[in-house]
């Protein structure tokens, strides 16, 4: 779980954002349409996005990681980075049941009345908490040894189309990966964030949205001054 690959980008979003103060989960069905996001400018730094022949993510490119997307069964079956490779298992149903990296295997319980994934890894307890449409609604870690609770909460424009609306959904198999996966949400959702509050920093960020003529997100401005510039591709 521990890993520093992305530590330089997250760094330079997130500290910025400090300073300053999918459809479904896991089965990669494609809309009909053929606007594909092609990169991102996060504050300067550029993501650039390549796809299967199923409009399904095979790979994210940045300066400092290389993510590369495998699948199994229309389904995210692992994730590689370098050395590093994560694996997915799903239950009967479709969910995630397990993930592993290296040697250390992590069990997920899925709670479908209340949708959301439960997993623990050494002395934290991870919640990752889903709205209908499968976007994460909340991410919180609760530290047993000093009872503390962090989270970040999650609300979106679902009258809009987001960067993957015509790809598959990556940011839950991403915020299991890496701790600091909540970086990825956002940008990388299927319909666009309006607002994004933590109480890492004690704060609520607002997204001021720009859309193409077609509903897809083109530009958003958080409240703080960073921005993101979404690139696509027919």
């Amino acid at each position: 779980m521990k890993t520093t690959i992305f530590k330089t980008v997250i760094l330079l979003f997130v500290l910025t954002i400090i300073l300053s103060c999918s459809k479904d989960d896991d089965i990669s069905k494609v809309e009909e349409s053929t606007k594909l996001l092609d990169r991102v400018n996060l504050n300067g730094n550029f993501v650039k996005y390549s796809y299967n022949e199923d409009s399904t993510i095979q790979k994210l490119e940045a300066l400092n990681f290389n993510l590369i997307f495998g699948y199994s069964e229309s389904r995210i079956s692992s994730i590689e980075e370098g050395e590093n490779l994560w694996q997915f298992q799903y239950d009967v149903n479709g969910k995630i049941r397990s993930f592993s990296i290296a040697d250390e295997t992590i069990d997920v319980v899925y709670d479908a009345d209340n949708r959301f994934y439960f997993y623990e890894v050494e002395n934290r307890v991870y919640t990752i908490s889903l709205y209908e449409n499968n976007e994460i609604k909340k991410y919180s870690i609760f530290d047993t040894e000093t009872e503390e609770i962090f989270y970040n909460d999650y609300y979106y424009d679902t009258t809009k189309k987001g960067g993957l609306f015509n790809s598959n959904s990556i940011t839950i198999h991403l915020q299991m990966a890496f701790t600091n996966g909540f970086f990825f949400s956002l940008f990388n959702s299927r319909i666009p964030i309006e607002n994004f509050a933590t109480n890492f920093a004690g704060q609520t960020y607002s997204f001021e949205n720009t859309f193409d003529e077609d509903g897809f997100i083109k530009k958003s401005i958080v409240s703080n001054g960073s921005y993101i510039d979404f690139f696509y591709i027919q």
